[in-house]
């Protein structure tokens, strides 16, 4: 009953908003499942298709059992292929500190038509730790004298590899860019420097403040789908 509930609403609201995919062996990509850090239950419509799972990506793959090749049972979510077109798929409360995903493959054929013997594809699952404090300060202050300080990531920011900064402080230029990278980094603006040496630390330089006025930044660190980190950097005036 529950499945033809969810069937019925597919129908519903997914038939206007997603592009069917049905076409010259296109991949087969059903939009990524997110969820936040509770029990949920979530689907997803594959057009123009037969098709089924054929593995996860990523480790941990023994952990994962394969019930026929439509379900599959793995330690914190379900995937499940109902009336041939839908992918369902549950995932348990994430306990952890840890943004957790996996990718799903899946492979099929377009059920006759001739366009496309076989064809693969697959789609990601995840699922956002409970609101924790990432970083070890949520501002830093300097005076006009300028000076060093530092934050350290308390947790694990899964691919927190990008920085973007904003604020009266930044005048523009490649400072004001959004930043991907792998540490060791450094990152020079006008009146600052940022040193990033690994994933677990980040180091703000800061020069004599000689404007007469107060100014300041904010770092925000791996902006994603589970939200992001940041901290402030505020100078004082002369």
């Amino acid at each position: 009953m529950k499945h033809l509930f969810l069937f019925l609403c597919l129908f519903l609201c997914f038939s206007c908003e997603q592009e069917p995919l049905i076409g010259d062996c296109v991949p087969i990509t059903p939009y990524d499942f997110s969820f936040n850090s509770q029990e949920g239950i979530d689907s997803r419509i594959v057009y123009g298709y037969r098709w089924w799972f054929t593995g996860v990506q990523e480790e941990e793959e023994e952990e994962c059992e394969f019930i026929k090749p439509e379900r599959i049972e793995c330690p914190w979510f379900s995937a499940e292929k109902a009336y041939d077109s839908i992918i369902i798929v549950s995932v348990k409360q994430n306990n952890t500190d840890q943004k957790r995903y996996k990718n799903v493959n899946i492979k099929g054929n377009d059920g006759g038509t001739g366009k496309c013997s076989e064809n693969t594809g697959g789609f990601k699952i995840i699922q956002c730790p409970p609101d924790v404090k990432k970083l070890s300060k949520e501002e830093l202050l300097f005076s006009a004298e300028g000076g060093i300080d530092s934050v350290t990531v308390t947790n694990n920011i899964s691919s927190w590899l990008y920085l973007r900064l904003s604020g009266s402080g930044i005048n523009g230029g490649p400072e004001s860019a959004p930043h991907s990278f792998n540490p060791p980094y450094i990152v020079e603006g006008s009146w600052f420097t940022i040193s990033i040496p690994d994933e677990k630390k980040v180091i703000f330089s800061v020069n004599k403040n000689e404007t007469g006025k107060e100014r300041n930044f904010i770092a925000i660190l791996d902006p994603d789908i589970c939200g992001f980190s940041s901290v402030k950097i505020s100078q004082s005036a002369e």
